[in-house]
């Protein structure tokens, strides 16, 4: 089923960073885009400043065990990682149902 969940990624060690993600998963071999908010737009190209924060996000969305556990989170789910200092959080999550 396809689908585009938003999850709203906090840094722990820097709360004044945070940004909204969207992943949005299609068909069969699944095709994927990962787009950041930005402004009221969605853009695949993060526009964050920090980048301790921005390399610990890159490396939480290129570990697939991680990855595993967020395609489990469900709407309203939290999630913190230690290793990368990234707390997670569902915003919404839209199935779309092509049958």
């Amino acid at each position: 089923m396809d689908k585009n969940v938003y999850y709203k990624i906090y840094d722990t060690t820097n709360n004044d960073v945070n940004i909204l993600l969207k992943i949005s998963t299609k068909g069969f071999p699944i095709e994927e885009t990962i787009e950041y908010e930005v402004d009221g737009n969605w853009t695949e190209k993060i526009n964050i400043n920090d980048k301790h924060f921005t390399d610990r996000l890159n490396a939480l969305l290129e570990d697939n065990n991680i990855r595993l556990i967020m395609d489990l989170l469900e709407e309203d789910d939290k999630y913190y990682n230690n290793k990368y200092k990234l707390k997670l959080s569902v915003q919404r999550v839209e199935k779309i149902d092509n049958y």
